[in-house]
């Protein structure tokens, strides 16, 4: 199951790769939900609850995780933006590092703050 719990990161990271290419926000869901579905995040996380092939974003913001090294934190923005940059920094327990670390290659997100802001957002939104 390490893939499975790998997945959440990848799966922030594709969120944060979504907001990238959208500057417009101009989709009736919004500019983070649309990101959401252009970069096909759904395809590993839900919004409802149910697990995929990684976490659903269900109440993610502001849970505890658990990470790999045992330790746990609080999904609070920092966590969320850190999980979308640099993906392999807190490994989910049951993940593996480098998944969402390729997912997002190419994607530049650190020069695109404005779009991992939106992906927070949307995220934060998720209950």
């Amino acid at each position: 199951m390490p893939a499975f719990r790998l997945v959440l990161i990848a799966a922030l990271c594709a969120l944060a790769a979504a907001g990238c290419g959208s500057d417009s926000g101009d989709s009736a869901a919004g500019p983070g939900e649309d990101a959401y579905q252009r970069y096909a995040c759904a395809s590993c996380h839900s919004l409802d609850g149910d697990d995929g092939t990684g976490p659903s974003l269900k109440g993610l913001a502001g849970s505890t995780v658990t990470l790999e090294d045992g330790g746990r934190v609080k999904a609070t923005r920092e966590y969320l933006r850190r999980s979308i940059l640099e993906p392999d920094a807190q490994v989910v327990k049951g993940y593996s590092a480098g998944l969402m670390t390729a997912s997002i290659d190419g994607f530049d997100l650190e020069s695109r703050p404005e779009d991992v802001d939106r992906l927070i957002e949307f995220i934060e939104g998720v209950k």
